[in-house]
């Protein structure tokens, strides 16, 4: 797999990019945005992973739970249109079912910012549905300390900033950059795509390029 980096928002997008780990160590409130097919879902799995990895091996050393990571689809927000804070839970007492968690401590853990909240798809709504959707969780991070991770197409969250429906969650924006040429090269030969390789190499078509530099597709 080609590895997936990002940077900030303001830099150039050939300027030398960062993993989302390192990124979010600096920065636990993290806005990921980038084209379609770059790899946004892609990496914010990834972090959940790290950080889910990263508890448990703190956990072998202290049995103090310190954090969880919770991945949450934003699309099931927008089918249901609940209050923000009643679907959170929700969707907390459901993905910790098997753990027959009382709903008052899912309360208290959320207030205390016990949970990591990495959200994805902010777009995959209508985009009357994406305003509530900021609105909501702006109101919500009052309420709480934990860490927002939310995803994101970049045209989306421009055409959102530019009507005024801004992301107000203490958050750094990041853009998830395009792979290097002889990185898609790389993979296309570990992968052992030969043929597609030598279409990829072909100097009179440049669409191979373009094609490669979407992770979700490789």
């Amino acid at each position: 797999m080609i590895p997936l980096t990002v940077c900030d928002y303001e830099d150039p997008p050939d300027s030398e990019g960062r993993s989302i780990i390192d990124m979010y160590r600096e920065h636990p409130n993290l806005l990921i945005l980038g084209k379609p097919g770059s790899g946004k879902t892609t990496l914010l799995q990834q972090l959940t992973l790290e950080l889910m990895d990263k508890e448990l091996r703190e956990r072998e050393n202290d049995e103090k739970a310190r954090w969880l990571p919770i991945f949450l689809s934003l699309y099931d927000w927008a089918k249901k249109r609940k209050p923000f804070k009643e679907w959170l839970t929700q969707q907390l007492l459901d993905s910790l079912s098997i753990h027959r968690l009382d709903k008052s401590l899912i309360h208290y853990w959320v207030s205390r910012g016990n949970f990591i909240l990495l959200l994805d798809g902010l777009d995959e709504m209508n985009e009357e549905d994406s305003e509530k959707c900021i609105d909501g969780i702006n109101t919500f991070s009052k309420e709480t300390d934990s860490p927002f991770v939310i995803s994101c197409q970049l045209d989306r969250y421009e055409n959102l900033e530019r009507n005024g429906h801004i992301l107000n969650v203490g958050q750094k924006t990041v853009v998830v950059q395009n792979p290097k040429p002889s990185q898609a090269q790389n993979y296309l030969n570990q992968a052992g795509a030969e043929r597609l390789s030598r279409f990829y190499q072909e100097k009179q078509s440049q669409h191979p390029k373009e094609f490669a530099a979407r992770p979700l597709i490789l």
